[in-house]
């Protein structure tokens, strides 16, 4: 379903991710919106703002708000943000997402913030404890090979490009 959002005043990028180095979720976010986060990391990655997120203590507040203010937010407008960044950590636990990524956020001229558009990734070993979204699963998107893997009971199975020998 696509449906036109009037009056956007400015996009941002947001995503909650698995920091490897710690072990713990970690959302990285910028004021640049739609343009390739891979690429803004690398030519401009003083753009890219972090917050990392205690995985014992959730989002902190305090924290989440300052976090928002860093992305251009003031006030009430800072606390809504950082509403939606705990929102979205309580999202990613209860389902067990290895990723939530907002793109874009937009901010509207009245001041309104609303995730336009996002992408979940689940982790595969809660299967068990997430049976909803599992069955939600569109096989048609998945890589074939993964599916007969899958179906066959060996776990993963990953593509490589090249020859061997």
């Amino acid at each position: 379903v696509t449906e036109a959002i009037p009056n956007i005043k400015r996009e941002l990028y947001v995503a909650l991710v698995l920091d490897r180095k710690s072990a713990s979720p970690i959302f990285i976010a910028s004021q640049e919106g739609g343009m390739g986060i891979e690429e803004l990391a690398h030519s401009q990655p003083d753009k890219i703002k972090k917050l990392q997120v205690n995985v014992h203590n959730g989002v902190d507040e305090a924290a989440a708000i300052k976090f928002a203010e860093e992305l251009g937010f003031q006030d009430a407008r800072a606390e809504s943000v950082a509403g939606v960044l705990k929102n979205l950590y309580n999202l990613a636990k209860s389902k067990d997402c290895t990723m939530v990524e907002i793109n874009p956020m937009v901010e509207l001229e009245d001041g309104t913030v609303l995730c336009i558009d996002a992408k979940l990734s689940f982790d595969d070993n809660a299967q068990f404890r997430q049976d909803d979204v599992w069955q939600e699963k569109d096989e048609a998107s998945e890589d074939a090979k993964e599916l007969a893997a899958e179906k066959a009971g060996l776990g993963a199975y990953i593509s490589l490009d090249g020859n061997v020998g």
